[in-house]
């Protein structure tokens, strides 16, 4: 791989693992809103991923601003995640260590999947299903773009990083347009 691919490579860790459809690179202090991207990226058949727990049903359905408030907050856990992510996989590609960084995704891609399982099990307001649909598709799309990346840097596959990347920016429109328009301050939204 050479040398520009692998920043490349570096440029598509650090975007996947900022949202995991949650979470921004931006600094601890900032309050910055965060971005969602996801990949179509065909999932190997080892690290397909596990179903999502279905929203909790019991009780009565939540207000959008209180949806929007709890969700938030999960999204806001899934960025501190995200950026003791981050600091571990630029550690990496300043070290030139691609199998390194695709360790630090494969270490911290359950705890983004964990935030995402937590977004989708939470009840949902009523009159929701598209927006919210499409976001939990796309934050699953991203825990899968994560187990993709990872193994696209340990084969030094550079289309796949590229149609990685080309792929994380359609969707990181896509999430913002969504999210902006769902109300929320961080899910789905860009940085």
């Amino acid at each position: 791989m050479s040398h520009p691919r692998a920043l490349l490579g570096a440029v598509l860790t650090l975007a996947a693992l900022a949202a995991a459809g949650c979470g921004s690179s931006s600094t601890k202090d900032d309050k910055t809103p965060v971005s969602t991207v996801t990949t179509t990226v065909a999932k190997p058949a080892a690290k397909a991923a596990a179903p999502a727990p279905a929203p909790t049903t019991a009780g009565p359905r939540p207000t959008k601003a209180t949806y929007v408030r709890r969700a938030d907050e999960v999204c806001r856990e899934a960025r501190d995640v995200s950026r003791d992510a981050n600091t571990v996989v630029q550690k990496a590609f300043a070290a030139n260590d691609l199998n390194r960084a695709a360790e630090a995704i494969d270490n911290y891609t359950p705890l983004f999947a964990k935030h995402v399982d937590e977004l989708k099990a939470l009840r949902r307001p009523a009159d929701s299903a598209k927006v919210l649909t499409g976001l939990m598709k796309v934050m699953d799309g991203q825990v899968q773009a994560l187990r993709d990346e990872a193994s696209a840097l340990r084969q030094q596959d550079d289309a796949t990083l590229q149609q990685i990347s080309k792929a994380q920016q359609t969707e990181l429109q896509f999430a913002d347009q969504l999210g902006k328009a769902y109300g929320f301050k961080v899910c789905g939204r860009a940085a």
